[in-house]
């Protein structure tokens, strides 16, 4: 198996195909695991080039942030064939607490952006609630502390009591989220997948941070 994981999909693209690119170098009835967060269109098109080599393509993106990756308990979400899936599972536990095979190729992808979206909504989220309890007179610090450790507590709120606050995450977070939402956006919208407030809510996360998704880039 050989792992990638970088930003985007040009990233991707530049690192896996071409002359010089990491597919020339794998031999057939190998693996490819995709790690990064990209559009399911780049994910298909690196799989049929790969094939055409006989070598085998899964998606598999990771969740969990950095204290996860340190301690080798990183959620794998994966997409693809069983063959290959099976051929590269093992390796995949070793910084995977929890390796999930989700379906065919593109799956994996599908639950990262799901999560993704969902992720910022709670940072949005979180915010608002913050704030209110703030204005109602409790301070910032024990607020953050008392929920972080009672039933309102999500992921996205520890991230940030964690760092110390949301303006100190908008820059680690805000690009990446903006990618994440803008592509699960079109899907959604391509495939005519209801979101309910969700993606709405994502938004306001991104306009949090300071990195608005511009008009041209949400779904009509």
């Amino acid at each position: 198996m050989v792992g990638i994981c970088v930003v985007d999909d040009a990233g991707v693209q530049d690192v896996v195909l071409g002359e010089s690119g990491v597919l020339a170098g794998m031999s057939p009835g190998s693996v490819l695991a995709i790690h990064s967060t990209i559009s399911l269109e780049v994910c298909h098109q690196i799989a049929r080039i790969a094939a055409e080599r006989g070598v085998g393509v899964i998606d598999a993106p990771v969740s969990g942030g950095g204290f996860a990756a340190a301690e080798g308990k990183l959620t794998v979400l994966v997409g693809g064939e069983d063959e290959n899936y099976e051929k590269c599972r093992a390796e995949l536990e070793t910084f995977g607490g929890n390796v999930i095979h989700l379906g065919p190729l593109g799956s994996g992808l599908i639950a990262k952006l799901v999560n993704n979206t969902l992720h910022a909504a709670h940072y949005a989220l979180a915010r608002d609630a913050m704030v209110a309890g703030t204005r109602l007179g409790l301070d910032e610090h024990a607020l953050g502390r008392a929920l972080s450790v009672s039933s309102g507590n999500s992921f996205s709120l520890n991230t940030a009591v964690a760092v110390g606050g949301f303006g100190v995450l908008a820059p680690m977070v805000g690009p990446l989220l903006r990618k994440d939402i803008g592509i699960f956006d079109r899907l959604t919208g391509e495939r005519d997948a209801p979101t309910g407030s969700l993606i709405a809510v994502a938004d306001e996360a991104l306009q949090l941070f300071g990195y608005p998704r511009e008009p041209t880039e949400t779904a009509l």
